[in-house]
């Protein structure tokens, strides 16, 4: 089969160079699954769970996602709407198949990661492009005057994406930091790399950076001693005053002061999130109302009338409601329940458990694809978890961590 004789790399590089052009990304993802289930039929499901535990952890990590959106199915709101979501996941496992068994020699992941690095690079590129001129290569313009959208014009998705992958280029940057010299160089392109994060105008994203920004200085202080928390505390401050001057002339009023929300306003702080309080007071009612297993994948929107808030509570009323309620730990208790919830914390678990029993050389080439996935999770309050879109990003770097966690072919 022609796929076969793809190197390894390919089709998962294939998958994020696709990723701002709309649905195109899901071709790698279906050639990855039929190369999948071929591979399953010719070495069979059970011998393949017992040549590595990074197959055992992909079926367990993903079985803790994908189960409990199998279980809310019979309370679902809307249930084609679910039935087709929760059937839709399921390819994703067997792309996993395919790129722990494809991504399976450290030469092959060496080059995965530094293809995937190049890409990263050429859409901040094409962002400075678009901050300079007001155009990127295709010649779009920004999503908005706060919003820098880069390649992904003309949704504002350029920050959450950057934000997510922060682990994985800041990796990259440590390996390049060895003298004096090329630290400092490489502490310049990290601030140009947050820099572009936080004028995408993404509250959602900056948190999340912040989030992955501490647990990779955390991670790599414990791995290396070379990184003492003074040095980590003044590369930090560093780049965050260089941040400021950067950012300090662009439109960012969508960053609201914090002082205002001491008022304790209800509004005030919905004014803050953007209106989500609304959506989360909404999944919050849904929740206690369907606290076992939820509305069922995706059914925020159709249950959303029912569980509205009361008419001028809020500064946004959401007339025609919201596909999700922008908050993922939330949208994963609403549409799956109690299971969902459990079974995502059982999920963390146990990608952070993959890595135990490593060397801490081997480790760090694992953790940043982790670490990456972790945050697209815990404290994304931007995009839908269930979506095609983000579950598939999440789970693609949990499959090339899992794949670095191959020790027998380091």
């Amino acid at each position: 089969m022609i796929i076969k004789h793809i190197p390894g790399w390919i089709l998962p590089s294939l998958y994020l160079f696709l990723l701002p052009f709309g649905r195109l990304f899901i071709l790698p993802l279906v050639l990855m699954s039929v190369t999948g289930v071929i591979y399953i039929y010719n070495h069979g499901l059970i011998n393949i769970f017992r040549r590595h535990d990074c197959y055992r952890n992909l079926f367990i990590i993903f079985g803790l996602i994908w189960f409990p959106m199998l279980f809310s199915l019979p309370d679902a709101f809307n249930f084609n709407h679910s039935f087709t979501t929760t059937l839709g996941i399921f390819p994703l496992f067997l792309v996993g198949i395919y790129m722990i068994s494809e991504i399976d020699k450290r030469k092959i992941q060496k080059t995965l990661f530094n293809v995937v690095c190049v890409i990263i690079i050429f859409w901040c590129i094409d962002a400075l492009l678009q901050m300079v001129s007001g155009k990127n290569i295709f010649g779009n313009i920004r999503f908005s005057p706060t919003h820098l959208s880069g390649i992904f014009s003309p949704r504002a998705t350029l920050g959450l994406v950057l934000a997510v992958l922060a682990p994985v280029i800041f990796e990259r940057l440590r390996i390049l930091s060895s003298g004096i010299y090329s630290s400092l160089f490489a502490c310049s392109l990290a601030t140009v790399y947050i820099t572009i994060i936080v004028l995408s105008g993404s509250r959602t994203g900056l948190l999340i950076l912040i989030t992955g920004l501490l647990g990779w200085l955390s991670y790599i202080s414990y791995i290396n001693k070379y990184f003492t928390w003074p040095k980590t505390i003044l590369i930090f401050v560093s780049m965050l005053a260089i941040i400021g001057f950067l950012a300090y002339q662009q439109p960012v009023r969508n960053y609201t002061p914090l002082h205002s929300l001491m008022s304790g306003d209800l509004k005030t702080i919905d004014k803050f999130s953007s209106g989500r309080i609304a959506l989360w007071e909404t999944a919050g009612r849904m929740y206690i109302s369907h606290w076992f297993n939820g509305i069922g994948p995706r059914g925020y929107r159709h249950a959303y009338d029912d569980y509205r808030p009361i008419k001028g509570k809020y500064n946004w009323e959401y007339p025609n409601g919201s596909t999700h309620p922008h908050f993922a730990l939330l949208e994963i208790a609403t549409e799956t329940g109690i299971i969902g919830i459990i079974g995502i914390i059982f999920a963390i678990y146990f990608m952070i458990n993959s890595l135990s029993g490593l060397p801490k050389a081997e480790q760090i080439n694992a953790f940043p694809w982790m670490l990456g996935a972790l945050i697209a999770i815990v404290p994304n309050i931007g995009k839908a978890f269930y979506s095609s879109f983000w579950l598939s990003l999440i789970m693609w770097m949990i499959f090339i961590g899992l794949a670095n966690t191959r020790t027998n072919s380091q």
